[in-house]
């Protein structure tokens, strides 16, 4: 069988499944694919019209340690967004300068205004992600203790 439109001759598994034009002919929208990811081994692809797989895969690449190359606009992420202050750069949370800088300015806290004060800045830094949890564990037992020995 012949393509209707330009007489090239059809692959018999595209007559088979009762096409009469050629790929090149088609007026069909073409589909593209998003691979989606449960886990290692149970993923799968949704398929989906070419214009909305191509965004998709584009702001899903991945770069570097994960960043997006670009921003999904659901409601995902606000909620983690709103933690980091602005200007904190990812490489400073958990960072020894950033763990001596938080532990400095918390006893400062606690001089001024006491063990309740020390805390609020404590638990606010974690928060705010400066210092990771184990490093807000390690202040938490430090401030503890100081003020132990201080009263």
């Amino acid at each position: 069988m012949n393509c209707k439109s330009c007489s090239k001759t059809l692959p018999t598994k595209r007559v088979e499944l009762g096409f009469n034009h050629c790929v090149d002919c088609s007026e069909t929208e073409a589909y593209g694919t998003i691979d989606i990811v449960y886990h290692k081994t149970g993923n799968t692809v949704e398929h989906v019209d070419k214009e909305t797989a191509s965004h998709v895969n584009k702001i899903s690449r991945r770069s570097g340690f994960g960043s997006s190359l670009g921003k999904i606009k659901s409601g995902g992420g606000k909620e983690f967004s709103k933690k980091i202050e602005k200007g904190c750069s990812l490489s400073t949370i958990g960072s020894p300068q950033m763990f001596e800088k938080v532990g400095n300015d918390m006893i400062t806290y606690f001089e001024i205004g006491g063990l309740e004060k020390a805390y609020e800045y404590l638990d606010k830094s974690y928060q705010n992600v400066r210092i990771s949890s184990g490093q807000y564990a390690t202040l938490k037992r430090l401030i503890e203790n100081y003020s132990k020995i201080i009263n």
